[in-house]
C-alpha cells in the first residue's frame, strides 16, 4: 500500500522534474557497462529491475503528458473554429438584416446614414425605433428633446424623441454594399 502511495506521488511532481528523473535513470542504465570500473556490481545486482521499471513509468507518463498536451491543443483549436464559424455566421445574419430592411426602417437607417454624423433625433415610443434599437442597428445617446406639435400644449401631446446613432458595423456594411 505504501509503495502505491509513493507511485501516486511522483504521479503529481511537475513534468520537468519527471524527465529529469527517467534522464537519470537513463544515465544508470547506460552504465551498466561499466560496473565492473565503477564497482557497482551489487547495486546493479540488486537494483537494476527496479530502475528499468521506474524509468519506463516516468518514460510513459511524459509520453501521456505529451499526447493529452496535444489533444488539448486540437480541442481548443476545434472550439476556436466553431466559435469563429458562429460569429461569421451571425454577421451574415446581422448584414441580411440590415440589407433587407424594408419601408420606414430604411428610411430611417439610410436618412441617418445621409447625415455627417450618422445620428438623429427618433421617437422613443416608435415601434420602428424599437426594433431596430433591439436588432442594434441604432444605438441610443443620453441626449433627449421634448417636441411639442402645433396647437397642442399638454404633456401627453408633447413627443420625447432621443438622439440614436447608427451602430457602426451598420455604417461599414452600408458602404459595402454601395461599392
Amino acid at each position: 500500500m505504501e509503495y502505491i502511495k509513493a507511485v501516486l506521488e511522483t504521479l503529481k511532481l511537475s513534468i520537468k522534474d519527471r524527465f529529469i528523473l527517467s534522464l537519470f535513470g537513463i544515465l544508470v542504465l547506460l552504465a551498466i557497462p561499466f560496473e565492473g570500473t565503477l564497482h557497482l556490481e551489487w547495486f546493479y545486482r540488486k537494483f537494476t529491475w527496479l530502475i528499468v521499471l521506474l524509468t519506463m513509468f516516468f518514460i510513459a507518463t511524459l509520453v501521456g503528458d505529451f499526447f493529452e498536451s496535444k489533444q488539448r491543443e486540437l480541442e481548443e483549436k476545434r472550439v476556436s473554429e466553431q466559435a469563429q464559424a458562429k460569429k461569421h455566421e451571425e454577421q451574415l445574419r446581422y448584414k441580411a438584416y440590415v440589407l433587407g430592411l424594408e419601408g420606414r426602417k430604411k428610411a430611417m437607417v439610410y436618412a441617418m446614414y445621409q447625415n455627417d454624423m450618422h445620428r438623429n433625433y427618433l421617437s422613443i415610443y416608435d415601434s420602428d425605433v424599437l426594433d431596430l434599437l433591439g436588432h442594434e442597428v441604432i444605438l441610443p445617446t443620453s441626449k433627449r428633446q421634448i417636441v411639442a406639435h402645433f396647437g397642442k400644449t399638454t404633456v401627453e401631446n408633447k413627443e420625447i424623441q432621443e438622439l440614436y446613432i447608427l451602430a457602426p458595423r451598420v455604417v461599414q456594411i452600408i458602404e459595402e454594399s454601395q461599392l
